[in-house]
């Protein structure tokens, strides 16, 4: 799985690394995941330059990174709001 994960959330990379996630570049051309942090309910990332046609969007707002961990395990997150 390749996970993209916002800039500054660096315990949350490192983790994922040591787990044996495939951490990328926000650039990267195929990403199925992108962990990001926003205290509020809105996502202001464009996808539209990405080739993926689904993108796991996770909000690590509140999460530990064991919960992160979980949902990109079982590729489920909710709920939105």
């Amino acid at each position: 799985m390749f996970v993209a994960v916002e800039n500054g959330l660096d315990n949350i990379k490192n983790y994922l690394l040591s787990k044996g996630f495939c951490v990328v570049d926000m650039n990267f051309s195929f990403i199925d995941a992108f962990i990001y942090l926003r205290k509020e309910n809105l996502s202001l990332y464009n996808s539209s330059s990405n080739t993926n046609k689904s993108i796991l969007m996770v909000n690590a707002y509140n999460k530990t990174n064991q919960d992160i961990e979980r949902i990109l395990t079982s590729k489920l997150y909710s709920p939105l709001f």
